[in-house]
């Protein structure tokens, strides 16, 4: 891991001016160093997320893994995130606030980035010492057309009704490209040849760069679990992300030249899943113990408005707004 005996501070008011990251190789460039271990670049935007940082850095700071650099990338926070960074010398903090996008977070993390491998990590998870381990352990040295993603499961904080109803421990369809930027290793060489996130893009664009990314490499997806996902802390949270990634939808619609999804369909969706879910609903006190009334209730309630959170992310497209679902303000 790289240490420092100072912050370094990219792009923050009051960073030194003289810094430039050491080591920095462009795509293609030859490695004079001796061979060893692989060295992995760790990259995690945050915007707002103090709360959840310290947790996330404290675990990544104590990798069994032998090489590896922390690079956190703030977008434009108003926390106290540069304060929690500077507490662990081994973080590059780079401060850049030019584009609110975590896409182009990601992006600016990977220009300051010096490993031959990409690890896309949010700060809401919180890594298991043999985390990274776990992720490079299918590693194909040499070649770099290969995707690597590590297991998460959702943190025991996130609500159970959130959690049963929309648990993000399923990586989906990984052959796919459906893919998140969360617990996910790329070798750098293909990172270059994909052109990187597209940073216009609001939510979604993690499936958009690997469904790219399948077309030129095999994915390899790790079976035993490397971290926790703390990706939800409530049921406001969850509905603005919906809202968010219906919004994306459209946009990466709009750029590929195809049809955003109708507000009618949508419409019908909706009023066909309430009329199902009470239907379901009146048939709880049959099938369950009455214990569990409340949280079958609870979660059938949840699905329904999920989904018209989504066809609000479609009709605030459709009426022209620039952005969507943005998640709930924290008091600091």
């Amino acid at each position: 891991m790289r240490q420092a005996s100072d912050l370094d501070w990219i792009g923050h008011p009051g960073a030194r001016a003289d810094y430039k990251p050491a080591g920095r190789r462009e795509p293609g460039a030859a490695d004079s160093a001796p061979a060893g271990p692989t060295l992995l670049s760790v990259i995690i935007p945050v915007h707002n997320e103090a709360e959840h940082l310290h947790e996330c850095l404290q675990s990544l700071c104590t990798q069994d893994y032998p090489a590896y650099e922390l690079i956190v990338v703030d977008n434009g926070s108003t926390d106290q995130t540069a304060a929690i960074c500077m507490q662990f010398p081994q973080v590059c903090y780079i401060y850049f606030d030019r584009c609110k996008s975590s896409y182009a977070a990601r992006n600016e993390g990977v220009r300051h980035a010096q490993g031959e491998v990409l690890v896309f990590f949010d700060a809401d998870q919180t890594a298991m010492r043999n985390c990274l381990s776990l992720l490079l352990s299918q590693y194909v040295a040499g070649d770099a057309h290969h995707i690597y993603c590590g297991r998460l499961i959702d943190d025991p904080r996130v609500p159970a009704v959130v959690a049963d109803v929309m648990s993000q421990e399923s990586r989906g369809h990984p052959q796919e490209g459906k893919i998140r930027t969360a617990y996910v290793a790329v070798p750098r060489e293909l990172y270059y040849e994909l052109g990187g996130f597209k940073e216009q893009i609001l939510s979604g664009g993690d499936f958009e760069f690997f469904q790219r990314g399948v077309k030129l490499a095999q994915v390899h997806v790790c079976r035993e679990v490397g971290a926790y996902h703390y990706w939800a802390k409530n049921v406001k949270e969850v509905l603005a992300r919906e809202e968010r990634y219906a919004f994306g939808q459209c946009l990466r619609a709009k750029e590929d030249g195809k049809r955003a999804p109708s507000i009618m369909a949508g419409t019908v969706q909706l009023v066909w899943l309430g009329t199902a879910k009470l239907a379901a609903a009146l048939l709880v006190p049959l099938r369950f113990p009455r214990q569990q009334w409340r949280h079958c209730w609870e979660g059938m309630l949840l699905h329904w408005r999920a989904v018209a959170r989504r066809l609000l992310g479609v009709v605030k497209f459709k009426l022209g707004a620039k952005r969507a679902g943005d998640l709930p303000k924290t008091k600091e």
